[in-house]
């Protein structure tokens, strides 16, 4: 079975954050972390709460390795780095991880392609936050979201603030900008399920 050491590292690298951000976040040392992932000692009962909270996972399966297991819909494909609707014969559901809190979590978005890589590779598994947020917060914290505009489009993007507080620009990692938007809602990605079985070679462009 895992160590509680692994289930940190990978819950931490989940939710794209370094051992410095999660350290910062926790108020302890990056050694400390360090030292956690790398089975040296571990977090006490207070510090394991804390975690489990900051990384929205479950705690009793950061603590033990064991959590409910549950499945979550499907509702889009990225492709080329736009988002289609899945084929009705293509996947409609994807397991929760096991550290995730399925409370927290919406739907799941499947990468087809390495169009997007490095940021997102072929095989990754997106998760979508349940909470729509404020967007000018999500525009301050320059997070990637799944997004519905006005006429109905869904993008994954980060919104950008204008002059205008009712419209947003949307910015993509290797896609032109998309400006003058009015934004119906913002969900921020919570987890990204890497695959790791693939290795990637930079598209030629």
């Amino acid at each position: 079975m895992m160590k509680l050491g692994n289930r940190l590292k990978e819950a931490r690298m989940a939710c794209r954050l370094s051992q410095a951000d999660l350290a910062n976040r926790l108020s302890v040392s990056q050694s400390a972390v360090a030292h956690w992932e790398r089975a040296k000692n571990e977090p006490n009962l207070h510090q394991l709460k804390s975690l489990s909270g900051l990384l929205g996972v479950d705690e009793h399966w950061l603590a033990f390795g064991s959590a409910k297991k549950a499945s979550i819909g499907v509702i889009a494909l990225l492709e080329q780095n736009i988002l289609k609707p899945p084929l009705p014969d293509n996947i409609q559901t994807v397991d929760l991880p096991p550290y995730a809190n399925s409370e927290e979590l919406l739907e799941a978005i499947i990468v087809t392609d390495s169009a997007s890589y490095p940021e997102y590779r072929k095989g990754d598994i997106i998760y979508i936050s349940r909470k729509s947020e404020n967007l000018h917060a999500l525009s301050e914290a320059g997070v990637e979201c799944y997004i519905e505009t006005d006429d109905g489009k869904h993008y994954l993007r980060r919104v950008v603030a204008t002059s205008d507080p009712t419209i947003w620009t949307l910015v993509g990692y290797f896609s032109e900008p998309i400006a003058n938007q009015r934004i119906r809602f913002a969900r921020p990605i919570s987890w990204v399920q890497r695959n790791t079985s693939l290795t990637v070679s930079t598209p030629i462009t």
